[in-house]
């Protein structure tokens, strides 16, 4: 599809520039440019190379992709390191790309630059506290059965979550499985004696114990690269286990552990001598972990194997290592949480999000005051996107509500981002935790409210803050304080270093007593990329506020999330200032724009295609 860039005068021109000898700075050998995705759509309706092109390009430009020999991870080709978004004048929308192409003139090896690359190393005794993480499951859909792929994650110890592989390539001919596992679970080892909770040891024990069984289904399969992934220090760390041999399997397995201590301390070689490493991929032969090549952060490849192939005698068969989400966008994953006696009002809730397109999944079994919350439960809200609160006369008073809720939920659920949405079946008042929630009312019209419920599910995917642009993210956010009741007003600038905020917003009213009550909110808002609001930030709001004379609030509205110090560090300062800040995060944010379906189609017209 190399046309649309020809046709492009635009997407032309930033190709030209990035193959300009001093554009650059990447330690690699021959540029090309090419197109690497198009929003044209197949018979079934479905873009070519996946929905969401933004994350694609944000990936690229931050740390690039591997480019593949046969979507092989351990035969690099090279990387895409520079991606742009443009329209083509017939409409198409298309992704440019520069594919970098290795070649043995920027080959290194460990021993040239004084790494020896299989260190002698100790197992460790001990591990820190487990971290709740889950098992990332990654293929693609057209190279391994859905039902193996169930069955293989049905008995993980903890919650899968599973993703789809897109390679860009026309065919295949072996099947690429990738495991996103802690780089904790890679070091566990029968010799661990100390671990934080007892919890955290069954856990490390389970993945291993998992993953052993996982080599026995390798053999349902034709010929499987099985490829451990995880992170130390930024780089991404790979193992490869090719083929249906068991026994290797099985001896490999026995390895990783001492190879993954390995990985980390050339990792930390390179942090302190040498550009860093941003991937490592080892490869198991002759009864052993060998590292077969690594990246540096300034795109040297490293290697004391003859890996690379000239790039006139390279196959056409190169993929692109793509990652991407199942397209659930489409398909809302929402799980019901409702006491025993509403059962049958669930079910019939159920059953109509199932007819939108929406995946359901509710335990029938009530939860006892009490006790442990269920691993099949807490699997089941940790893979989906929403949680329904159902409340009602019955629910308000079970223990369940007011005890999971107010401790597992309230906590999880941010940390998770996952939207709670409660969903009022009676005219009673919303547990606590839930009171600053915006919640769909069924108890005065039920076929109203779900309307309501089903055009917010199936709406929220439309909604992409990673395609907008700051100017459009502000005017966004102003346009919904408008539609809220809010007057607003460019604000100025405050503070004597002349900080300022986006806009002011004022509401008026009348208290219960009918008293008229008018409340000023300075408004900043913060399109971020790495979806954290951090500590330093707030610090200079409230330095800001501090140096004003205006007696307003101040309201930060961002697309991200708070990290959990800078929550923290919100509640705290609150309580020693005059000036309150408020902060609403991309979910509520998200909330908030679901009552408004037109500011949706302003501001993401063309959104997800569902």
């Amino acid at each position: 599809m190399a046309f649309l860039i020809d046709e492009t005068p635009e997407a032309n021109s930033w190709v030209e520039k990035q193959l300009a000898p001093s554009a650059s700075g990447h330690h690699v050998g021959r540029l090309t440019g090419a197109v690497i995705w198009t929003d044209s759509y197949r018979e079934n309706g479905e873009p070519i190379g996946g929905s969401d092109p933004s994350l694609l390009v944000r990936e690229i430009n931050d740390r690039g992709l591997p480019l593949l020999h046969g979507h092989d991870p351990g035969s690099p080709a090279g990387r895409v390191i520079a991606a742009r978004s443009f329209t083509s004048p017939s409409g198409i929308r298309f992704i440019a790309a520069i594919l970098a192409y290795y070649d043995a003139e920027h080959l290194l090896n460990f021993a040239t630059l004084g790494i020896d690359p299989s260190p002698i190393v100790q197992l460790p005794t001990e591990l820190r506290e487990y971290e709740d993480a889950r098992i990332q499951f990654a293929v693609d859909p057209r190279e391994v059965p859905a039902a193996w792929l169930v069955e293989a994650s049905a008995e993980a110890p903890i919650p899968v979550e599973s993703l789809s592989l897109s390679h860009n390539a026309a065919e295949s001919v072996r099947e690429l499985l990738r495991i996103g596992l802690p780089y904790a679970a890679l070091v566990w080892n029968p010799l661990v004696k100390t671990i934080a909770e007892q919890a955290g040891k069954d856990i490390y024990a389970g993945i291993s114990l998992w993953l052993q069984k996982l080599w026995g289904k390798m053999r349902d399969l034709r010929d499987p690269i099985v490829e451990l992934q995880s992170q130390h220090y930024g780089c991404i760390v790979s193992f490869l286990i090719r083929g249906r041999d068991l026994e290797k399997h099985l001896a490999a397995h026995a390895a990783l552990a001492e190879a993954a201590v390995q990985a980390t301390v050339l990792i930390d070689r390179f942090r302190h001598d040498h550009p860093g490493l941003i991937t490592l991929v080892y490869e198991f032969e002759d009864s052993r972990w060998i590292p077969s090549y690594g990246i540096m952060g300034d795109g040297r490849i490293v290697s004391d194997r003859n890996l690379l192939i000239a790039y006139e005698h390279a196959p056409r068969s190169l993929s692109i290592g793509l990652l991407r989400k199942n397209d659930e966008k489409h398909s809302p994953k929402v799980f019901l949480s409702y006491a025993f006696d509403d059962q049958a009002t669930a079910w019939r809730i159920a059953d109509a999000l199932a007819e939108s397109g929406i995946q359901v999944a509710f335990d029938v079994t009530e939860v006892s005051a009490g006790d442990p919350f269920s691993s099949r439960i807490s699997k089941s809200i940790a893979t989906s996107d929403y949680l329904l609160v159902l409340i009602s006369k019955t629910s308000v008073r079970s223990a369940w509500v007011q005890w999971e809720l107010e401790g597992f939920l309230s906590k999880e659920m941010k940390d998770r981002a996952i939207t709670v949405i409660p969903v009022l079946l009676d005219p009673v008042e919303l547990p606590t935790s839930l009171q600053n929630r915006l919640y769909v009312d069924l108890s005065r019209d039920e076929e109203h409210g779900m309307a309501l419920l089903r055009h917010q599910l199936t709406a929220a995917p439309k909604i992409d803050f990673a395609l907008m642009e700051y100017s459009s993210f502000e005017a966004m956010v102003a346009t919904l304080f408008a539609m809220l009741g809010f007057e607003t007003k460019h604000a100025g600038r405050l503070g004597a270093k002349g900080a300022g905020f986006d806009f002011s917003a004022t509401y008026q009213a009348e208290d219960p007593l009918g008293q008229h009550v008018v409340s000023q909110w300075l408004v900043e808002c913060k399109l971020y990329k790495e979806e954290r609001v951090s500590v330093a930030f707030l610090q200079r709001i409230f330095a800001t506020l501090s140096e004003s004379s205006v007696d307003s609030q101040a309201l930060i509205v961002t697309n991200g999330r708070l990290t959990s110090v800078a929550e923290r560090f919100l509640e705290d300062t609150n309580k020693k200032v005059k000036h309150h800040l408020r902060v609403i995060d991309g979910a509520q944010l998200t909330a908030l724009l679901l009552r408004y379906p037109q500011i949706i189609d302003q501001y993401f017209p063309r959104g997800v295609r569902g």
